[in-house]
């Protein structure tokens, strides 16, 4: 009951009055739910094994997520138009599923309706909770305040229209970005969502985002349920407390939307992980490599988690090597197998590239203690306060807080298989000495963070598992419920200081941008941080700056001293009146005017040399994007 009223107090607490922007989100919500069904069912159907059955329907909308996004991505560099591709998933889909209904018929061991609709509905809950700060504003919009939102609605808009290789300066990113070689998958999946509603991809990727959100929630309901063995409200209870997680909510947000989509394969992956090597399931192995393929691409610094878990698993089982050498000669054999890998293959070159890439870049700094990590500052300039890491709404005693969660989490593990308990607890502890090591370390808050963000919600769910295992009348729910008090309060403070980025007098300038003259220049006199959406509302335009965004791999434009119009701020913000400064070399009043932006004429008579350029430039720097 907890979780289920925490929306409401959540919503009210943050200043949201209206449900204005509701019907843009179900209708999101329900594009993207039926796409990933349709791509998900056939494969959940026919390769979910039997001891997993039971939660199908929780499973079949996961699956689809990542075989929509691999399969819109091998289509794409197959030439596939963007919008057939779409249409041959769907097909595909839904002959893959009828087939997987004649062969199998009904589910094996359905669940009562209590165990799917309990989890369901807490997804859905904390799925509302992450769209606090977009019902807040009132429209479909961006939010948050990472700046690599720009960059992926604009990549995702650039896959709908464009080969995923190709240059087109006419568009707000004119070509994918270069820092991202891996990452197509998850921007396809988003331009397949935008597409499906009619709306363009800054609309889509909050709702897209807490989507994802939602569905990792239920990953951990899972892993909870079927690995760690809990009671369903146990279950339950550990995915709405991991789902309010203060820095689970900040990632789906900010949005770090490579990131989201990591850490949404992450609890799939130890199941598929665990049941892979308990029951010998080949099922399970199929159904993993997806999962891990997506976690690859989407965000490779997340990938060695469930890796090291299957390899620590895998060890520890002294009979796998002679299993394991059967279910490898079946696929060497299996024809059609390889027939059909070598293709997909071929056409995941460049993003297989890009994950090597990543994952070598990222491991000659982190393993080597003298490489200094200023470059990999990223977006942040120091260290997050670690406790809001691990559901807790306060600082006071956090560390205590934490010493208790690990014992809970031992107490939740303590009479699981041996391989199981080691395996879990030897990812904990590595990670927990290299998120001690990144502390020590100059610049390490950016490893810190992504490394923390993964492992402190496995932890969460352990230790709720161990707290629904506490004897006494009503004693684990009253624990649980405190623990959800504290995750509710932390996702509060979350949801107040989060707002839209694009607010509507920034979305205006795409009108603006119609009523020009298409081959008119505008010089974006404005702060060098915001010339990123300024520019991507006036693509197609020739545009530039007299103090371009420099020092950083995000795309800018070229600098110019002359132009046909100037974009300037209404300001200074410390006036008591906003009032507008016009830029030299104006004509007049502004042609446009809102409350934050304005659009001058700029005189055909001042010195200098007009060089402005449609597209931007795009510079690969030692600066990692998320």
């Amino acid at each position: 009951m907890l979780v289920a009223a925490a929306p409401v107090w959540i919503a009210h607490r943050s200043g949201v009055v209206g449900i204005s922007a509701l019907g843009a989100v179900l209708g999101l919500t329900l594009a993207a739910t039926l796409f990933f069904a349709v791509c998900g069912f056939g494969a959940a159907r026919l390769l979910l094994p039997a001891g997993l059955r039971r939660y199908e329907l929780a499973w079949v909308i996961p699956i689809g997520a990542c075989t929509s996004a691999l399969g819109m991505t091998v289509l794409g560099f197959a030439f596939v138009p963007f919008k057939i591709s779409i249409a041959v998933l769907v097909l595909a889909g839904l002959a893959l599923a009828a087939f997987a209904i004649r062969r199998t018929g009904a589910p094996v061991r359905p669940p009562r309706w209590r165990e799917l609709t309990w989890p369901a509905y807490v997804a859905m809950i904390l799925a509302c909770v992450a769209l606090v700060p977009l019902f807040r504003a009132g429209y479909p919009t961006v939010i948050g305040d990472g700046s690599d939102a720009h960059l992926a609605v604009g990549a995702a808009q650039f896959l709908q229209h464009n080969y995923p290789t190709r240059v087109n300066v006419n568009e707000p990113v004119d070509q994918f970005p270069l820092v991202w070689k891996s990452k197509y998958p998850i921007y396809y999946d988003l331009g397949a969502v935008a597409t499906l509603t009619g709306r363009p991809t800054y609309q889509s990727i909050s709702t897209l985002a807490a989507i994802m959100l939602a569905l990792a929630a239920l990953g951990w309901f899972l892993f909870a349920r079927e690995v760690l063995g809990t009671r369903i409200l146990g279950a339950v209870g550990a995915m709405g407390i991991v789902g309010l997680d203060r820095m689970v909510l900040h990632t789906g947000m900010h949005p770090y939307f490579n990131q989201t989509w990591g850490y949404f394969t992450l609890p799939f992956s130890l199941v598929l992980a665990w049941w892979t090597v308990r029951h010998r399931s080949g099922g399970a192995l199929a159904l993993l490599v997806p999962f891990l393929a997506l976690a690859a691409f989407a965000y490779p610094l997340e990938l060695p988690i469930p890796i090291a878990a299957l390899v620590v698993f895998a060890v520890l089982d002294h009979d796998l090597r002679a299993s394991a050498g059967t279910i490898w000669r079946r696929v060497w054999h299996s024809r059609r197998l390889l027939l059909l890998a070598v293709p997909i293959a071929v056409a995941l070159a460049i993003p297989v590239y890009g994950v090597g890439e990543k994952l070598l870049s990222g491991a000659f700094v982190v393993l080597d203690p003298s490489r200094s990590l200023v470059t990999w500052g990223g977006d942040l300039l120091a260290f997050i306060p670690t406790y809001e890491f691990f559901s807790l709404g306060q600082s006071t005693l956090w560390q205590l807080a934490v010493v208790v969660m690990v014992g809970f989490a031992y107490y939740g593990l303590r009479d699981r298989p041996r391989e199981l308990r080691i395996g879990v607890i030897a990812v904990l502890t590595v990670g927990a000495l290299a998120a001690l090591e990144f502390r020590l370390r100059t610049y390490g808050w950016y490893f810190e963070f992504k490394l923390l963000a993964f492992l402190a919600p496995l932890l969460i769910v352990c230790a709720a598992a161990g707290i629904s295992r506490l004897r006494g009348p009503g004693l684990a729910w009253l624990v649980l419920g405190a623990f959800a008090l504290t995750a509710a309060s932390g996702a509060l403070a979350e949801t107040r200081t989060t707002f839209d980025q694009t607010p509507k007098s920034l979305l205006a300038l795409q009108s603006w941008s119609r009523a020009v003259p298409r081959n008119d220049s505008i010089r974006l006199d404005i702060t060098p941080g915001a010339e990123l959406w300024a520019q991507y509302m006036f693509a197609g335009h020739p545009t530039c700056s007299a103090l371009p965004l420099l020092g950083t791999s995000y795309p800018h434009v070229v600098f110019s001293d002359k132009a046909d119009y100037a974009l300037v701020e209404v300001g200074p913000a410390a006036s008591p009146e906003p009032h507008l400064i016009a830029p030299y070399g104006s004509v007049g009043g502004p042609v446009f005017e809102n409350a934050n932006y304005a659009l001058y004429k700029l005189s055909s008579t001042l010195p200098g040399r007009d060089t402005c350029v449609r597209g931007t430039v795009q510079t690969v720097t030692s600066v990692p994007l998320s």
